[in-house]
């Protein structure tokens, strides 16, 4: 059976992460396209060379390995070179998605994509629904600017340089607010999780004796 694709988004600094975790320790299966991003330019990436090639040297340390701060300031400033870097790094990530799913389905029913960029990406039509973790860009720029030590201006760019979190939460089937708090944003987690495999079960069923019935007239 296809498993149910189920995409996890939310801006940058939203709680995104937290979300994925408390699914993982429920026994959920996550794709995480940011690990996987991550692993394709750390050392020895398949990234690197394509990205050494379009951006240059300069994004390097003197050791080789990809300077993150130094690109992402470049991106982050300049959409035609994120539009780039993402051109680079998108297809790859789609291809290491593809396979990490194919492998989760083997056990689980459901199987969640942890994409930031899922809109953005075109990956949300690989998706049966969307949840949206959400918060305002007021506490988003808090914890931000906490959580990367960058300035007010920095990270108002990279929230720019993404879809507005109010067209994201408008576009999404159910939506995580971690406003509220830990407690509340597990609380969130746990209905929205409860309530969907209510809902596949209850789809199973009527397929089921759908798939009966049909059977029954072709006897008859």
């Amino acid at each position: 059976m296809r498993p149910y694709i189920v995409g996890l988004t939310g801006s940058i600094a939203s709680g995104k992460s937290t979300v994925a975790g408390m699914l993982r320790e429920k026994g959920e299966a996550v794709v995480d396209a940011d690990a996987i991003s991550h692993s394709l330019t750390a050392d020895g990436g398949a990234a690197l060379p394509l990205i050494r090639d379009r951006f240059g040297s300069g994004v390097f340390t003197s050791a080789g390995s990809l300077d993150r701060r130094a690109l992402g300031a470049l991106v982050f400033s300049d959409e035609n070179k994120r539009r780039m870097l993402e051109g680079i790094l998108h297809p790859l990530i789609l291809a290491e998605m593809k396979k990490e799913i194919e492998k989760a389905a083997l056990e689980r029913r459901v199987v969640f994509l942890d994409v930031p960029l899922l809109y953005e990406s075109g990956f949300d039509k690989m998706t049966c629904e969307v949840w949206c973790v959400y918060l305002a860009q007021r506490e988003q720029l808090k914890r931000l600017t906490a959580r990367d030590k960058i300035t007010y201006r920095e990270a108002l760019l990279r929230v720019r340089s993404q879809m507005p979190a109010m067209e994201k939460k408008a576009r999404a089937d159910r939506v995580i607010r971690t406003d509220y708090g830990f407690e509340q944003t597990g609380a969130q987690t746990t209905a929205l999780l409860s309530a969907l495999y209510t809902e596949l079960e209850a789809a199973d069923e009527y397929r089921t004796d759908t798939e009966k019935k049909t059977d029954s007239a072709k006897r008859a």
